[in-house]
């Protein structure tokens, strides 16, 4: 018993001289500063005869980073679109799955054209005042006309891509972890698919992504927890020598 308190001392105190050597951190936090959720839906269709079919959706949150669930669902003769999402946003953690997707038919006798087209976006832009580690974990899945694709980009969802991940026609699991400068940034999980025919054919698309995107936290988080075991642990080995 001594030998086993003796031992968990000298991981305790390992443990407690690297966190004491490790910069200590403030909490950190994302600042969140644009809310580019949305799900989307088109179908279309043109015949030789001139008939026509259209159809359009689309939804995004009432308020800026509350935790939403949105769908648009799009369907006429020919095609069918739907697209779905579940988001959690917090200051350290955003968390969203979605869905995405598409059928299309053109009639060798008749049609010009049909188009089907869904996307789930999950787009938030943030800033942080520190250098920050996140972890990035995701399932992003892809079948037929479709892709999913997670990215980190810097400055604004049209900025420099800085990490992208796609996954076309297969599966894809992520486990990253991304340290980030202070400054602006955007996390984006989107799935969709897409589906265009001028020649006789039926096609169909799905994509789905799964994504965790949170703060790793800092050394310091680490420490207070073990300052709390060192009188345990002398009270422990005081009395194995009594």
């Amino acid at each position: 018993m001594t030998r086993t308190l003796t031992l968990s001392t000298t991981l305790i105190s390992t443990l407690i001289t690297l966190a004491l050597t490790t910069p200590l951190a403030a909490a950190q936090t994302m600042n969140l500063i644009d809310d580019g959720r949305t799900v989307e839906s088109l179908v279309e269709f043109q015949t030789q005869d001139d008939q026509f079919g259209f159809h359009t959706r689309d939804s995004q949150p009432s308020r800026s980073f509350s935790n939403w669930t949105g769908d648009a669902n799009s369907d006429i003769i020919r095609a069918s679109a739907d697209a779905h999402m579940n988001s959690l946003i917090s200051s350290t953690t955003l968390l969203g799955s979605g869905s995405a997707s598409a059928f299309a038919d053109y009639d060798v006798d008749s049609s010009v054209f049909t188009i089907a087209f869904a996307t789930s976006r999950h787009t938030i832009d943030f800033s942080i005042d520190t250098t920050t580690t996140f972890s990035l974990i995701a399932r992003l899945d892809a079948t037929g006309n479709a892709q999913s694709f997670a990215r980190v980009l810097r400055d604004h969802a049209n900025g420099i891509v800085l990490h992208e991940y796609f996954a076309n026609n297969e599966t894809r699991q992520l486990n990253e972890q991304i340290t980030l400068d202070p400054g602006s940034y955007s996390i984006q999980f989107r799935a969709e698919s897409s589906i265009e025919l001028h020649t006789p054919a039926s096609q169909s698309g799905l994509a789905t992504y799964d994504a965790a995107w949170s703060i790793v936290p800092a050394p310091s988080t680490g420490l207070i927890a073990l300052a709390g075991l060192i009188p345990l642990t002398r009270r422990r080995r005081e009395h194995s020598l009594k």
